[in-house]
């Protein structure tokens, strides 16, 4: 993780908004973040971890507490960091909770903490997690690989914590080094590894589980017996098989003289059913064959329907010939009469010439006179042309007159206005240093106001304190009255329960005496151990409770003292202006705000107003050319009108005076075109009405013609028709047509009658027949007895259910004891294999999980590995900065053999021979062995593929505790982490890191809050 951007606003010392921008270090990225005491320098950590995790880079400090003194109300605090994470960028904004103005009215709201997270993404920032605080967090601890403690262990080294690295326990290491190297993966082999031989145990617990439920329910308890069983069911199912052949064979018997039985009732049967059968058709012969008379007769009739049609048909037809002759002859009249009509009328057209010929002429002469007054009409247009284009010339320049006053009237005013706005600006200096100082006092006294308002809340929070620490004080006391009742009952419970054990003449166990004159009686409030265990509990936890409320009662005198005393620096400072009011000072504020406005507005119009005179100036010198080139205009169009007048009247000449009205010769043209037009139409329409009056009269004597020719041929046809039929009756014995019509029948009635002819020969053949073959199949049968013989077979059918039903069931039986034996092979082969793969998968779970001599996990075996590394690197450094002593090393004996060990750390001493615990170091020593473990753990990391990048560190003071050379190996070491690109900010007061240290970020204080800038 790389901060490139932090922007710090209304937190901590600084009161405004201030950003750092780490992206101009470039390739300098070591640097020397200096200032005075209490200008804000730890601040920049604390804004780092603030944006990052929501606390302070000691962890120490409420976020809340942060906001700014000499913040403007309305200026919310917040801190805003863009970071990069290898390719990727980065920006969290956050704000604490924090009391802002209401926005209606007077007094405070409460406004809660939020947080959001964006990430660089196709050229915008694109949101992760917005205003939820918990997922922010989240997000930033998944993306970084870091917790908020972690971070300040091996980000950000935070003042008097430097040394939580290296002092460490084995726990709190083991958790910074899985962050670090990512090393889950081995922890979820170990889980992996145990839940599989978890599972293999699991699976032969219900192996055994499932071999009893076999058994059980075969109902036996051992694998022996389920043998022995099978055998014996075995001789019982050959038993089984041979009484089921005897019933079967005794039953196939039975069943053979039952089928003999029954055939010989079926014919005896069949026979009486014949011969009943065959008697009622022999009954029906007779109205048989009178149906059948009456069918042929009416099939002769059939044979004669279409002679008959086809005389209608020549009878319909000679009528419509008649019908279609006489109206042909209607239409011969009537065509005759229109040829005489349309000849008459032809020729009276053709007589009509002349006037069709003085048409003509007229039309002409009038298109003539159209072209003249076409002429006359388009000089007049001109001429009209002429005269609109003089008027508005006229217009403009009337126009130009008026423009020009105005202009001269706009640049009066223009020069009077810049004149007043140049009086405004030049006083702007003056208004806008009245303003500022107006708005500094309100500040300071608006700051006195909070802080007056703050010195109340906290008067209030010590007085609770105060009497919750009386409390808290009242029920220790009576929690100890309790405990001295408890321990007196207690105690005279305990000596009761040892009068108890005495025995006359042995000796007490307390005195050692034989006699016992008074031995003690048991009460009736005596206390248990558990009882007098729970009562001193609530002691211990009363008098916790008085610690706590003491301390928080001391914390809150302390900060209403800080209070008041920050009330009274304020009153000091401002002196008299403390007595004034706010909304008083408030109101000259907005006043000198208003006249500052009105300056500065003034002096911003300034160019405008000198800019719009001079065009106002240029503007009035375009009007005076443009009415120049107006007037020469003007001029040349009232010698083209003259021009114009000329042409017109010699125009109007050739025009006879009637024509000249609007639309006359429109009228006129239109009239003789009509007339000529309507003389033409007459004769052709005249023409054609004679053509097709003659054709049409040719048309009707030819249809006249073959019409009689039809109606002739129509009259023979049917004399014809006539005949045939007479004949046909007659040859078919039918005396007339009424006497064929009787006979008819329709087509539908005659096909049915012909079936019911053929299926009653049919059936009654059929009968017939069946009575012949059953009298033959009866021959010799004698009625058997279907009853005894049902019974017979009935006996043997159930005998041979009771033989089946044995055998089914022992069968039944077989089948169950085998499939239960198949089963416990199959488990035991199963049994075989996972108790071959818990051999191997077993062992390895345990060796994983940490049973093994080292007494360490897997997961910490690798960590142990890395950490040597780290040490390794670590040492390197440690050497030179400490001058060949000292040299880090892992504990590889463990003292309590029921923790587990492997990541605890020991300083190797080279002058002494021996090795101690690293929290024996003093503090210069401390500091450049915590910073060695710092430097390695980031070498070691960076070099691993899939590592956590440490491209930053941060270390605050420290340095104060090394002597010259330690100090000058440390700088040495920190300026060669630049070289590969990783950003180092220390914050010190050594001098020596000022003069070596060319670049650093400067905290200035001052009266409303402090600044911060690069000096580079």
């Amino acid at each position: 993780m790389k901060p490139l951007r932090i922007r710090m606003q209304a937190f901590g010392p600084f009161a405004g908004s201030e950003t750092v921008d780490f992206t101009r270090l470039g390739e300098r990225a070591f640097f020397l973040i200096h200032g005075p005491t209490g200008a804000g320098k730890t601040t920049l950590l604390d804004a780092l971890c603030f944006a990052l995790y929501g606390d302070t880079s000691g962890g120490e400090r409420d976020a809340r507490a942060m906001r700014s003194d000499h913040a403007a109300p309305d200026l919310p605090t917040q801190v805003e960091l863009e970071f990069s994470l290898g390719a990727a960028r980065y920006r969290v904004l956050r704000s604490p909770a924090q009391s802002r103005p209401k926005l209606r009215g007077e007094g405070l709201r409460e406004e809660p903490a939020s947080a959001e997270l964006y990430e660089w993404r196709e050229g915008a920032w694109q949101a992760l997690a917005l205003r939820q605080v918990g997922k922010v967090n989240d997000r930033v601890r998944e993306l970084i690989g870091f917790d908020g403690a972690q971070f300040r262990q091996v980000i950000v080294l935070p003042q008097g914590r430097f040394r939580e690295v290296l002092t460490a326990d084995s726990k709190g290491r083991q958790a910074i080094m899985e962050k670090l190297f990512r090393t889950e993966l081995y922890s979820r082999i170990e889980r992996a590894l145990k839940e599989a031989a978890a599972g293999l145990v699991a699976e032969v617990a219900r192996l055994d589980q499932q071999r009893a439920g076999i058994l059980n329910q075969v109902q036996l308890e051992a694998s022996e017996a389920l043998t022995q069983a099978l055998a014996a069911q075995d001789a019982l199912l050959g038993e089984a098989a041979t009484a089921l052949a005897a019933r079967r064979e005794s039953w196939l018997q039975a069943q053979a003289q039952l089928d003999l039985g029954r055939k010989a009732a079926a014919g005896l049967q069949a026979l009486e059913e014949a011969r009943h059968a065959c008697a009622g058709l022999e009954a029906s012969v007779p109205a048989h064959e009178a149906r059948l008379a009456l069918l042929l007769r009416a099939r002769e009739a059939e044979v004669l329907r279409p002679v008959q049609a086809e005389q209608l048909r020549s009878e319909q037809a000679l009528q419509v010939s008649g019908r279609l002759l006489d109206e042909a002859r209607q239409t011969l009249e009537r065509a005759t009469l229109a040829a005489e009509t349309a000849a008459a009328t032809l020729q009276i057209e053709q007589a009509r010439e002349p006037e069709r010929e003085l048409a003509r002429a007229r039309l002409a002469t009038l298109e003539h006179a159209g072209q003249a007054l076409q002429r006359w009409q388009e000089a007049g247009a001109r001429h009209e042309q002429a005269r609109a284009e003089l008027s508005r010339l006229q217009r403009e320049q009337e126009a130009g007159r008026n423009k020009r006053a105005a202009l001269a009237t706009a640049l009066n005013a223009a020069e009077q206005g810049l004149q007043q706005q140049a009086a405004l600006a030049a006083a702007l200096t003056l208004r806008r240093d009245a303003h500022e100082q107006l708005a500094r006092r309100l500040r300071s006294l608006e700051m006195l106001d909070r802080a007056v308002q703050e010195e109340r809340v906290e008067a209030e929070r010590a007085n609770r304190s105060l009497a919750l620490a009386q409390a808290a004080r009242d029920a220790r006391e009576r929690a100890g009255v309790r405990r001295e009742q408890a321990e007196r009952a207690w105690l005279a419970g305990q000596a009761a329960r040892l009068a108890k054990v005495l025995v006359e003449g042995e000796a007490c166990p307390v005195c050692g005496g034989r006699d016992h004159p008074a031995p003690a009686q048991e009460a009736g409030d005596h206390l248990d151990d558990e009882a007098l265990e729970a009562v001193r509990a609530a002691v211990l936890e009363a008098e916790a409770a008085e610690r706590q409320a003491g301390l928080d009662s001391n914390s809150a005198q302390a900060r209403l003292q800080s209070a008041q005393s920050r009330v009274q620096t304020l009153i000091e400072t401002l002196g008299d202006d403390a007595s004034l009011g706010l909304d008083q000072l408030r109101l000259t504020l907005s006043e000198a705000a208003a006249a500052l406005d009105e300056a500065t507005k003034a002096e911003a119009r300034v160019p405008a107003l000198t800019a719009a005179r001079e065009a106002a100036n240029r503007a009035l010198v375009a009007q005076d050319e443009a009415s120049a080139a107006l007037e020469e205009g003007l001029q040349a169009v009232q010698t083209h009108l003259a021009v114009l007048a000329e042409r017109r009247q010699e125009a109007e000449q050739s025009v006879p005076e009637p024509l000249r009205l609007p639309g006359a010769l429109d009228t006129a043209l239109s009239q003789a075109r009509s007339d000529l037009q309507a003389l033409q139409q007459a004769l052709v329409r005249a023409t054609e009405a004679e053509r097709s009056a003659a054709s049409a009269l040719a048309a009707s004597r030819a249809a006249c013609d073959t019409l009689g020719k039809r109606q002739e041929a129509d009259r023979l046809s049917h004399e014809r028709a006539v005949a045939a039929l007479a004949e046909a009756l007659a040859a078919r014995r039918f005396a007339d047509v009424m006497s064929w019509q009787a006979a008819l029948m329709t087509p539908a009635a005659l096909a049915e009658a012909g079936k019911a002819a053929e299926l009653f020969d049919r059936q009654l053949a059929a009968a017939r027949d069946r009575l012949s073959r059953a009298t033959e199949a009866a021959s010799g049968l004698l009625p058997p007895d279907l009853a005894g013989l049902e019974r017979a077979l009935g006996e043997a059918s159930e005998a041979m259910s009771q033989a089946i039903s044995l055998q089914e069931q022992l069968r039944g039986r077989r089948e169950e004891l085998g499939r239960a034996a198949g089963k416990l092979e199959a488990l035991a082969a199963a049994g075989a294999e996972i108790q071959a793969r818990y051999a191997v998968l077993g062992r390895i779970s345990e060796i994983a999980n940490g049973q093994n001599p080292l007494n360490m996990s897997f997961q910490r075996y690798v960590l142990a590995t890395l950490l040597d590394e780290v040490l390794e690197a670590a040492s390197l450094r440690l050497l030179r900065m400490s001058r060949r002593r000292y040299e880090l090393r892992r504990v590889t004996t463990q003292a309590d053999k029921r923790q587990a060990g492997g990541l605890d750390l020991e300083v190797f001493d080279h002058q002494t021979g021996s090795a101690r615990p690293a929290n024996t170091l003093s503090g210069g020593e401390g500091f450049i062995a915590a910073l060695s473990l710092a430097l390695g753990l980031a070498d070691v990391v960076q070099s691993r593929t899939g590592g956590i990048q440490l491209e930053t560190l941060f270390i605050d003071e420290g340095f104060g505790t090394l002597d010259p050379e330690s100090l000058d190996f440390a700088i040495n070491t920190l300026i060669d982490l630049q070289q590969g690109g990783r950003l180092v900010g220390i914050i010190s007061h050594v001098a020596e890191l000022r003069e070596r240290i060319d670049v650093r970020l400067e905290v200035r204080p001052a009266e409303q809050g402090s600044r911060i800038a690069f000096v580079i």
